[in-house]
C-alpha cells in the first residue's frame, strides 16, 4: 500500500469543496493508496508547488492524487518528478517521469 497526498485548489473547487474532498479519499481507497493528507492551495497560497513537494516529501508519498487536471496542471511536470500522479476526472494516470510533448514548434532544421 503506496502512500498518497491529495492536492485540492479551492479556487478552482469552488462550491465543489466538500466533493472534491470526497473524490480524493475514495480515489485514495479505490488505488489502495493510503491518504496521508490533502493539501489545499488558492491564489493566495505562496509558491503552492513547492507547498505540495513539501508535504509529498514529508510523508514520504511517491503519489499524488487530484479531482481534475485543473488542481495540478501548472505543477505537473514537477509532481510528476517526484511522484505518480492521478486525475480522477477524467481519469488519467501520469506515472513518474511523465513529460507532455512540448506545445512549442521545434527550430527549423538548417541544412
Amino acid at each position: 500500500m503506496a502512500t498518497a497526498i491529495g492536492v485540492l485548489d479551492r479556487d478552482v473547487s469552488g462550491d465543489r469543496h466538500g466533493n472534491d474532498r470526497t473524490t480524493l479519499r475514495a480515489a485514495a481507497e479505490a488505488a489502495g493508496h493510503t491518504l496521508a493528507t490533502i493539501v489545499e492551495i488558492d491564489a493566495e497560497t505562496y509558491m503552492p508547488t513547492v507547498g505540495v513537494l513539501e508535504q509529498l516529501h514529508r510523508h514520504r508519498a511517491v503519489v499524488v492524487i487530484a479531482p481534475s487536471v485543473d488542481h495540478v496542471w501548472a505543477a505537473s511536470r514537477a509532481l510528476t518528478e517526484h511522484a505518480r500522479v492521478i486525475v480522477c476526472d477524467p481519469y488519467e494516470v501520469w506515472p513518474r517521469g511523465h513529460r507532455r510533448p512540448s506545445i512549442v514548434p521545434a527550430a527549423p532544421m538548417r541544412p
